[in-house]
């Protein structure tokens, strides 16, 4: 689960998160930049690109909705496409389990994140 929890922003300096907000992240010895394409935070949705350079292209959906216990539900979509065959390998390992798993260790990192900030 390497990696640095804070994104890297580089616009806007406030990092406010906005349209067009860009930013980096670090997973082990891969950087991934990221830019908000959509942010409708009335709807509880975004959209961003993001790009592994010598890898992957992609875009990420987040949608969030009220559940009846007080909760949030999430429903996040990932669009890939290999840039290349690292990019490939590393889509074809990807399954639906290796997914699961990648979206549970968001999921630790945003609680952690909360229970700071809260």
């Amino acid at each position: 689960m390497g990696g640095r929890l804070e994104p890297g922003v580089l616009h806007p300096q406030d990092g406010e998160t906005r349209q067009g907000m860009v930013f980096r992240t670090a997973h082990g010895d891969e950087t991934t930049l990221w830019a908000c394409t959509d942010w409708e935070p009335v709807a509880h949705r975004v959209r961003y690109v993001r790009v592994t350079p010598d890898s992957r292209f992609g875009f990420v959906e987040v949608a969030c909705r009220p559940t009846t216990d007080g909760g949030t539900e999430a429903s996040i979509a990932y669009t890939f496409t290999a840039l290349n065959t690292a990019g490939a390998s590393y889509l074809s390992e990807l399954t639906e389990d290796a997914f699961a798993h990648m979206i549970e260790g968001w999921k630790l990192r945003i609680d952690a994140w909360l229970s700071i900030k809260i």
